[in-house]
């Protein structure tokens, strides 16, 4: 009587299957982070902001400002550039 040898995946195998899905995952996230920087540099070359950059207690602040006179009005965007220049645009700045 003959017993058949049953195959058994060895270590090695396994091994060298978690290393490979590893270094795609690395790989991936190297490309995304290549992209995104590539993207952010011509997205500031093309799409310059207005106004200065203002030192306030040690950080940057970008300022824009439009209009004289008074009342001052401060309008400050949590959701990016473009709510507050939509809304300042719409301001009626003479009383």
């Amino acid at each position: 009587m003959h017993i058949a040898s049953v195959p058994v995946p060895s270590h090695s195998r396994l091994r060298r299957i978690v290393i490979g899905l590893f270094v795609l995952v690395l790989g991936f996230a190297f490309m995304g982070m290549t992209y995104e920087n590539i993207f952010e540099a011509r997205d500031r070359r093309f799409n310059p902001t207005e106004g200065q950059l203002v030192d306030v207690g040690g950080k940057n602040m970008h300022i824009d400002c439009q209009g004289q006179g008074s009342p001052t009005v401060l309008l400050e965007s949590g959701l990016g550039q473009f709510i507050a220049f939509k809304v300042c645009s719409n301001v009626n700045f003479s009383l």
